[in-house]
C-alpha cells in the first residue's frame, strides 16, 4: 500500500511539473501610456528647504545628489543619504542665474561639481570639495547668455573638457551665441567654435575624446538644426 501511495504521489508530482512546463499564459494586452501623479513630501525632514524652487538635481557616481535652488541666492543643496537629508553650500555668486548643474564623472575622486552662470556673459563656476564652495573656472564664455553645459565622460580633476552653450543678448538683433571649449587640447582658456546660431543645449558624444565629437541644438530666425562637429 506504501509503494501503491508512493507512485501515485510521483505521478501526481510529474504532472504537475509537466503543465508548469508546457501550460500556455494569457497573452498580455496593450494599453496606452499613462502619467500618474505623484505627491511631493510635505514632511519637514524629507523637504528639501520649505520655500525653494529646486529647478536642477544631479547624482554623482558615488550617489551624492545635488540640487540648486534658485530663490535663495543660488544655493547649491548636496544629500549623501539619498535624499533624506540635505545640506547647503555657501550662496554661490552669480551675475545672472544657475541654469545647469552638472557633476564630474569622477566625482568619486575628483569631487568636482560644475553650476553655469547665465550671465551675460555667460561663465562656469566650479568646486573642488563636493559643493562646500565654488570659484570661476577659466573667465567668461564669450559675450552672450550661458543657457547649457556638459563636462567630456573622461573629465577628471582637471584633466578633460568643459562645454557651454549661449544665446545672445536680447536686444541684440542680427548676432547670435555660441559653443565654447575649455581644456581643449590642454588649452586652459574657452575656446569658441562658431555654430553660427544661438544654442539651447549642448553635449559630448559617449566616445569622446576617441570621435572628438561634440552636439549641439542651435537656432536661427529660419530654423533649429542639431549639429554635430569634430573638433
Amino acid at each position: 500500500m506504501k509503494k501503491r501511495i508512493t507512485k501515485i504521489w510521483a505521478v501526481g508530482l510529474v504532472v504537475v511539473l509537466l503543465v508548469s512546463l508546457f501550460g500556455f499564459a494569457a497573452p498580455a494586452s496593450a494599453s496606452d501610456l499613462a502619467w500618474s501623479t505623484q505627491s511631493i513630501p510635505s514632511t519637514t525632514s524629507f523637504q528639501l528647504a520649505a520655500g525653494t524652487d529646486v529647478s536642477l538635481i544631479a547624482e554623482a557616481s558615488n550617489g551624492d545628489l545635488f540640487a540648486v535652488d534658485t530663490t535663495a541666492g543660488n544655493v547649491v543643496y548636496k544629500s549623501t543619504t539619498g535624499g533624506r537629508t540635505w545640506t547647503a553650500s555657501a550662496a554661490v555668486t552669480v551675475t545672472g542665474a544657475i541654469v545647469d548643474l552638472v557633476v564630474s564623472p569622477s566625482y568619486a575622486t575628483d569631487s568636482t561639481v560644475f553650476v553655469l552662470d547665465s550671465g551675460a556673459p555667460a561663465q562656469v563656476l566650479v568646486s573642488t570639495n563636493g559643493g562646500a564652495s565654488f570659484a570661476v573656472l577659466g573667465g567668461t564664455c564669450g559675450t552672450g547668455v550661458g543657457t547649457s553645459m556638459d563636462v567630456s565622460p573622461t573629465y577628471n580633476a582637471g584633466v578633460g573638457e568643459v562645454m557651454v552653450g549661449t544665446t545672445d543678448v536680447a536686444g541684440t538683433g542680427g548676432t547670435y551665441g555660441d559653443v565654447y571649449i575649455w581644456g581643449r587640447s590642454g588649452v586652459l582658456n574657452w575656446t569658441a567654435q562658431t555654430v553660427g546660431g544661438d544654442v539651447s543645449k549642448v553635449a559630448f558624444s559617449p566616445a569622446y575624446p576617441i570621435d572628438a565629437t561634440i552636439l549641439a541644438v542651435t537656432s536661427t530666425s529660419s530654423n533649429t538644426t542639431l549639429q554635430t562637429k569634430v573638433t
